[in-house]
């Protein structure tokens, strides 16, 4: 008898139990399902519903100066209380000044409605209309600054070029003002560059700048030219590209240059390299000296690749052995 009340104990405990688990569900449920804002992740928005999604959509803002940016999405969810778009698969065009264009694309992006700021994620090629191309893993546009910014390592390919190779470029953190139209590779700068007659040279530089309009690239702090077996150093050097062709016209590095390859050396304010004529000019109190003989004059003018030499202004000094 005992035994039988103990058994129908147990048996009302077990329908107390399921009468509360299946009829109070509320008593049991996990409070992030009461509340989603309990379990968000740092990507919060996977964890809520969104107000609207839609598919193809086409997004625009403007400023008092006309359009600021526009961009195309294969799927938009928008987050109304956050007042955010979240994108798949976006392609953003940015509209600086003096008609220049940046165009952003990316496999997922984020629009902040009420400043007007994008961000975009994941495989992020940056292209601006005079032909520079940009890699990284992720951008930012501030509308308020009209800045876009990547802080990881950018990959860059300059202007494409009639018969030569496109420069590469790897540095870290990329700045483009799209007032001004200058495009920032902030730091650890490492450049190559084909010529003409299968020739490169590289170079390494503190930073680098962009003209989003003019075809110049310019290098500062600590920049270091390699070009076959001579090395140049100086604080700054540009690169000119030729309007039309996009062939590399020029380089100079300007600001107190050395020279030095395996048998001279030489000094100046500035060298200026010609890379269509390959005539390579010395200029601000230059000199060379090679084997104790020192050659010094207003300019040092190399001609064929060093082949023949021209000192304007010559003064010469030469070692008595």
């Amino acid at each position: 008898m005992a035994r039988l009340i103990g058994w129908l104990g147990g048996l009302l405990l077990l329908v107390v139990f399921l009468e509360v688990f299946f009829l109070n569900p509320k008593d049991v449920t996990n409070d992030s399902l009461k509340n989603p804002k309990a379990s968000q992740s740092s990507d919060e928005n996977e964890k809520k519903i969104p107000s609207q999604v839609i598919s193809s959509v086409e997004l625009m803002e403007s400023n008092e100066d006309g359009k600021e940016w526009e961009l195309k999405s294969e799927k938009a969810s928008l987050y109304e209380e956050d007042s955010i778009w979240d994108l798949n698969k976006v392609n953003t065009k940015l509209f600086g000044k003096s008609d220049v264009e940046y165009n952003v694309r990316g496999d997922k992006g984020t629009v902040f409605i009420q400043k007007k700021n994008i961000t975009i994620k994941g495989n992020v090629r940056i292209e601006s209309s005079n032909g520079y191309e940009f890699s990284t893993a992720s951008a930012e546009y501030l509308s308020e600054k009209r800045e876009l910014l990547a802080q990881n390592e950018v990959v860059m390919k300059g202007p494409k070029s009639e018969g030569e190779k496109q420069i590469n470029l790897t540095g870290v953190g990329l700045l483009a003002n799209l007032e001004t139209n200058v495009i920032y590779v902030l730091r650890d700068v490492h450049a190559r560059k084909g010529i003409e007659n299968g020739q490169f040279f590289t170079i390494q530089s503190g930073s680098a700048e962009f003209s989003g309009v003019e075809k110049v690239a310019k290098f500062f702090r600590d920049v270091v030219v390699d070009i076959g077996g001579t090395r140049i150093t100086g604080p700054q050097a540009e690169l000119v590209y030729d309007r039309q062709k996009s062939n590399l016209k020029s380089m100079s590095v300007v600001g107190g240059i050395r020279i030095s390859d395996i048998d001279k050396w030489a000094a100046a304010d500035r060298i200026d390299m010609y890379f269509e004529q390959n005539k390579y000019i010395l200029r601000g109190a230059p000199r060379v000296i090679q084997n104790n003989d020192e050659l010094a004059g207003d300019e040092i003018v190399f001609y064929n690749g060093g082949e023949e030499i021209e000192v304007k202004g010559a003064k010469a000094k030469f070692n008595k052995d």
